[in-house]
C-alpha cells in the first residue's frame, strides 16, 4: 500500500480559545480540592479525507489522504479534583472530568465521536528518599459513541495503568523507568 498525504498552502493552524473558572479550597495544609468549569472553542480543526485506488494488474493500492481545515467545535465541561498528602512521603490525587461536545460551523468535525463523556484519574505518589519518586497512575475513560458516518470512532470504555520510578543522581539529571498501560 502506498500512502500519499497532501495538504495545501491555505492550511491554517488549529486555534483554541479556552475559558476556565475555578475554586480551590485548602481544607488543611495536606488536603485541597478544586472545582473547575471550562469551555474550549476550537477553530480551523484539522480533518482528513481519504480515497483508495487499486492499481490494475499490480498488488498495489494507493491511499490518498488529504489534510484540511474542517470546522469548529465547542467543548464544555466540569472537573472535580482532590489532592491529599496523607503522610510526608505519600500523596493521592483524584480527579473526575465530565465533557460535553457542541459542534459549530458549517463543516462539522466528528468531535463527539472522539471525546469521551468522562475521565476518572487516580494517582498515587511515594517519595521513599529525597532523590527517588515512585508513581502509579490509574485512569478510566468512558466509552465513546460513534456517529453513523464514522462507526470506526466507537470505543469501549477502558482503563490504563502507568507506573514510574525516577532517580535523580544530581539535581539537574533524572533517570526514570516507566511502564505505560
Amino acid at each position: 500500500t502506498l500512502v500519499v498525504i497532501r495538504s495545501n498552502d491555505a492550511q491554517e493552524s488549529e486555534k483554541l480559545r479556552a475559558t476556565e473558572i475555578g475554586l480551590r479550597s485548602q481544607w488543611e495544609p495536606t488536603l485541597s480540592t478544586d472545582i473547575v468549569a471550562f469551555t474550549h472553542h476550537y477553530e480551523n480543526m484539522l480533518r482528513t479525507s481519504r480515497s483508495q485506488t487499486t492499481v490494475p494488474g499490480f498488488p498495489l493500492a494507493m491511499v490518498n489522504v488529504e489534510v484540511k481545515n474542517g470546522g469548529k467545535m465547542q467543548l464544555n465541561g466540569i472537573e472535580l479534583a482532590a489532592d491529599w498528602r496523607f503522610a510526608p512521603a505519600w500523596r493521592v490525587q483524584l480527579a473526575q472530568t465530565w465533557n460535553n461536545v457542541v459542534q459549530l460551523g458549517t463543516v462539522m468535525v466528528d468531535a463527539s465521536g472522539t471525546v469521551p463523556d468522562s475521565i476518572t484519574s487516580l494517582r498515587l505518589s511515594w517519595v521513599p528518599v529525597n532523590n527517588i519518586n515512585v508513581d502509579a497512575w490509574l485512569r478510566h475513560t468512558a466509552a465513546r459513541l460513534s456517529l453513523p458516518s464514522r462507526p470506526q470512532l466507537q470505543r469501549q470504555a477502558f482503563g490504563e495503568l502507568d507506573l514510574r520510578v525516577a532517580w535523580r543522581p544530581k539535581p539537574s539529571m533524572e533517570l526514570s523507568l516507566t511502564g505505560q498501560n
